[in-house]
């Protein structure tokens, strides 16, 4: 993979084929990748606000970690969901 954007657009097609349109274009189309860190494991993913966080997490976290697995081949990457307010805090 070049980028973590372009492994992005391959986990959003595979979050297509799971999930009907109107929740992929409601929940998993307003994510924005902003950091894949392998030395820790750790993907961070954009979300609009806490309500979109809890909301992928209760319905569609399983179907992105599904998706992290067919594009990189492992199960070890933590999702990490964080709005905006918390990425300029951190």
């Amino acid at each position: 993979m070049d980028s973590f954007t372009e492994a992005w657009r391959l986990i959003c097609d595979y979050c297509k084929t799971k999930i009907t349109e109107v929740a992929y274009n409601t929940w998993i189309s307003r994510i924005e990748p902003v950091n894949l860190d392998f030395s820790s494991g750790t993907a961070v993913l954009k979300v609009p606000n806490d309500f979109h966080r809890k909301t992928i997490t209760h319905y569609y976290l399983n179907t992105l970690q599904e998706a992290f697995l067919q594009v990189f081949g492992t199960s070890d990457i933590k999702i990490d969901l964080r709005t905006d307010d918390e990425l300029v805090s951190s």
